[in-house]
C-alpha cells in the first residue's frame, strides 16, 4: 500500500503495530511528531516558500478635536475611517496640532470609539485651536500565518533591489522616522519583528517575500514531508506511541534513531546544493544576517 497521505500513513502504522486501539493516540501522535518537525527540519528545501507582501500605506487622519479626556490625558478627535482600523496600542505620528501642541510626535493611542483616541502617557495643557494629522506605520506588511524565518526580500520596483536586514534593536537608531531624506524612495533596509516585515524608506511598491514557512498539517493536506520522506513520519510516530502509550522504552529509542537519521539526510541535502558556494563577508552596519 502506498504511503502518500494521511490516512495511509495511520494505516501503515497500525499495521506495524499489529494493534487497532491505538487509532484516537496515533493522531496525537502525528501532530506531535509535525510540531517537532516543524522546528527541526527549519531552513531545509522543502520548507522555503514565496509570496508577495504589500508594505502599508494609510492616507493621514484629520484631527479636528483635542481635549481633555476627564482624566487629565488628551483625547484626539479625527474625521474620516482609519484603513486598517485603528487598535489599542498602535504608535501614530501626530502632527502639526495647534494649540495642544503638546499631543504632537511619536504616540501610543487608545482607542476610544470609530472617532475618538486617547494618547497614552499624555497630559493635556494647552486648549486645541486647529489642524493636525495623526499617520499610521507606514512600510509594514503582516508576515505570513506559517513564517517561521526570512530568507530573502526583494523590491520588485525600478530598480528591483535585494534589501539588507537591519536588526530590531539598531533600527530606529540606523534609521529614525524623523530623517527627511531616507523617508521615502527605494527601500534599502528591512527588518521582521512582532509578527511584521517593516521596510526603510518607505515605498508601497510590492515585495517579493522568500522565507521559510512551517510544514502544513498532513490532516489538512499532502506536504512536503509525507511526500518525499513518509518514513519520516512513520519513525516518529512510533517513537512517541511507543514512548507515551505503550511504554516500550527501547522501541521507543530505536524508531528515535531512525528519525533523526533521517533529520540528518534531509539537513544534508541542503547543505549539499550551497556546499560550492563561496563566503560574503557581510560589511554592512546593520546587523549580521541570521
Amino acid at each position: 500500500m502506498p504511503v502518500n497521505s494521511y490516512a495511509s500513513i495511520q494505516a501503515s502504522i497500525a499495521d506495524i503495530l499489529a494493534r487497532t486501539d491505538l487509532t484516537a493516540q496515533t493522531i496525537d501522535a502525528i501532530a506531535l511528531f509535525e510540531a517537532e518537525a516543524a522546528y527541526e527540519l527549519f531552513r531545509t528545501r522543502g520548507t522555503e516558500t514565496r509570496t508577495i507582501l504589500v508594505p502599508s500605506n494609510p492616507a493621514a487622519l484629520t484631527i479636528t478635536n483635542a481635549a481633555n479626556n476627564g482624566s487629565g490625558a488628551i483625547r484626539i478627535t479625527y474625521s474620516g475611517s482609519a484603513n486598517p482600523a485603528l487598535v489599542t496600542g498602535n504608535i501614530l505620528q501626530i502632527a502639526t496640532v495647534g494649540g495642544t501642541t503638546e499631543a504632537n510626535g511619536a504616540q501610543i493611542i487608545t482607542v476610544i470609539d470609530l472617532s475618538n483616541f486617547d494618547l497614552q502617557n499624555s497630559v493635556f495643557v494647552n486648549a486645541y485651536t486647529s489642524g493636525g494629522t495623526a499617520q499610521q506605520d507606514l512600510g509594514f506588511a503582516a508576515l505570513p500565518s506559517d513564517y517561521l524565518g526570512w530568507s530573502r526580500v526583494t523590491f520588485t520596483g525600478v530598480p528591483a533591489v535585494d534589501l539588507e536586514y537591519c536588526a530590531p534593536a539598531v533600527w530606529d537608531e540606523e534609521y529614525p522616522q524623523w530623517v527627511p531624506a531616507i523617508t521615502t524612495g527605494i527601500p534599502r533596509v528591512f527588518t521582521a519583528e512582532a509578527g511584521f516585515l517593516k521596510i526603510k524608506p518607505f515605498n508601497p511598491i510590492p515585495l517579493e517575500f522568500l522565507y521559510w514557512n512551517k510544514t502544513a498539517a498532513l490532516a489538512s493536506s499532502l506536504n512536503w514531508l509525507a511526500s518525499n520522506r513518509p518514513d519520516a513520519y512513520i519513525a516518529g510516530v512510533l517513537e512517541i506511541l511507543y514512548g507515551l502509550w505503550i511504554k516500550d522504552f527501547q522501541q521507543a529509542q530505536t524508531y528515535k534513531a531512525q528519525k533523526m537519521e533521517i533529520y540528518q539526510s534531509i539537513k544534508m541535502q541542503r547543505f549539499r546544493e550551497f556546499s560550492n558556494l563561496r563566503v560574503r563577508i557581510d560589511r554592512s552596519s546593520y546587523g549580521a544576517t541570521p
